[in-house]
């Protein structure tokens, strides 16, 4: 996770420039301590518990969550193209939804994490997938309009794929069709409507 963070930091630019830096490190130690918030009262995601897994948990949640927050935020900020700051954000959120849907059944057959309710999609509930929603669109509201250069986008468009195409391939190996066929139709249909709007541009 740290090297993927630090990927991320590198090909988006963010490493060189120190104030996004520190925003983007800010969000990630702000994540941990919404996560820290809902393994012990449930909110905002949820209610859930993180095994020794990801390393030995601080107040109930590994550090290295820090790195995961800021890599897949990143990941998914840098995807988004649209035009305005409202459109990018809310573009962000979507592609940061989307790939929660195949990382976190994933990290269940994985033994990253446990949750303790009774939701709607492998026992994770609505509310875990509307908070990742507004936590990314908040944070990329925040942000500064990012303008990165065609080939940095496609880099970074490879990268989500290789991160959706991982998750849903360990998906497969532990027999869970469905998250698969989910990470295939994302990449597919993603990576057409991408490659069109990418085109226009």
């Amino acid at each position: 996770m740290l090297l993927y963070a630090l990927c991320m930091l590198e090909i988006s630019g963010v490493m060189r420039n120190m104030k996004q830096l520190f925003s983007f490190l800010g969000f990630g130690v702000a994540c941990y301590v919404l996560e820290v918030a809902s393994v012990h009262f449930s909110i905002p995601f949820g209610t859930y518990g993180y095994t020794s897994v990801l390393g030995s948990p601080v107040y109930g949640v590994p550090f290295t969550i820090v790195f995961a927050w800021i890599a897949v935020f990143i990941n998914c900020w840098g995807l988004a193209i649209s035009a305005g700051r409202f459109w990018q954000a809310l573009e962000t959120a979507c592609y940061i939804v989307l790939f929660d849907l195949i990382l976190d059944p994933v990290a269940i057959f994985e033994g990253y994490w446990e949750w303790n309710a009774n939701g709607f999609y492998y026992g994770i509930p609505l509310q875990n997938f509307l908070s990742w929603f507004v936590i990314a669109f908040l944070f990329a509201l925040l942000l500064n309009k990012h303008h990165s250069k065609s080939t940095t986008k496609r880099m970074i468009f490879v990268l989500y794929g290789m991160q959706i195409l991982l998750f849903s391939s360990i998906a497969a190996k532990h027999g869970e069709f469905l998250v698969f066929l989910i990470g295939i139709v994302i990449l597919v249909i993603g990576g057409s409507l991408y490659y069109a709007r990418s085109k226009k541009q």
